[in-house]
């Protein structure tokens, strides 16, 4: 399983293998309260940790639907972890929850509800995503932006 797909605790984030580098890609995570009031802070954790990276601003969004996400679906749990990694000009965003019920799904768009779109918009701008669950681990929800192959 590639590395980007295993799932643990929050904290325990992946790595990637990034094609032609030997650089060490940056890893930085935080753990934030399951609570909608968190949002604005998980939003500038990320903002702040691609400064100047060309794909921070869809990271920021994306991020911020994920996490919007896990509030709405995280089950009982507490916190939402928010790793970011980049490389060059990848990026992988990956949001851990406590959660285990239901899978991530998106709807098609359309319709004038405020909810529904978050995954709609992971689809349209990541390059990828996917989630990983794991019982005892929670939820982890994850998307790439950007060429991992380009420096």
């Amino acid at each position: 399983m590639p590395p980007w797909q295993r799932s643990g605790q929050p904290g325990d984030c992946p790595t990637h293998r990034h094609v032609g580098s030997t650089a060490k890609p940056s890893l930085i995570v935080q753990t934030f309260g399951r609570n909608p009031a968190e949002a604005p802070f998980a939003r500038r954790f990320v903002r702040r940790t691609l400064a100047n990276h060309p794909a921070r601003e869809d990271a920021e969004l994306l991020a911020a639907e994920l996490f919007a996400n896990a509030v709405l679906h995280a089950g009982a749990g507490e916190t939402i972890s928010v790793a970011v990694t980049s490389h060059g000009r990848s990026v992988h965003v990956r949001v851990m929850d406590e959660g285990t019920a239901g899978v991530p799904c998106w709807f098609p768009g359309g319709g004038g509800g405020e909810g529904g779109r978050g995954l709609v918009l992971v689809n349209e701008i990541a390059a990828r995503w996917g989630f990983v669950r794991e019982t005892g681990c929670g939820t982890s929800v994850w998307f790439e932006i950007g060429d991992p192959d380009r420096p």
